[in-house]
């Protein structure tokens, strides 16, 4: 089991949306955005991976990422607010950012952005 967790993490943390990997969720299905993201971050047993990634259940896990829409399940904040805090959140938290228009989400895009290109110096 540990090395299927490093598995799920390094596969997370080294996911971004960037590359057009994750489309943002229709208005119609404003929970698409997590099937997608685990789709991507977690490859194709997505829901053994959230189980090993959070500690959750597994049969709740898969229920989070069930690929017929209407046997899914939202997943609950205090599971979100587990990954965005964990080492592996940054991709998490840029799926449920994807597509914000506020200006201060946008600022901290732009300072992300600044702070790279002087770290890559």
């Amino acid at each position: 089991m540990g090395r299927t967790l490093i598995d799920a993490e390094f596969r997370a943390r080294n996911s971004t949306l960037e590359n057009g990997s994750i489309t943002p969720a229709s208005e119609s299905d404003p929970d698409a955005w997590f099937y997608d993201a685990s789709r991507v971050l977690l490859g194709n047993d997505a829901g053994l991976q959230l189980h090993y990634l959070t500690g959750y259940p597994q049969s709740s896990c898969y229920a989070y990422v069930a690929k017929n829409a209407a046997k899914r399940r939202p997943p609950p904040e205090h599971l979100l607010r587990k990954l965005f805090h964990s080492d592996a959140g940054e991709p998490w938290h840029n799926a449920f950012m994807h597509g914000c228009k506020a200006q201060w989400w946008l600022d901290v895009q732009d300072a992300l952005k600044i702070k790279r290109a002087l770290d890559n110096r």
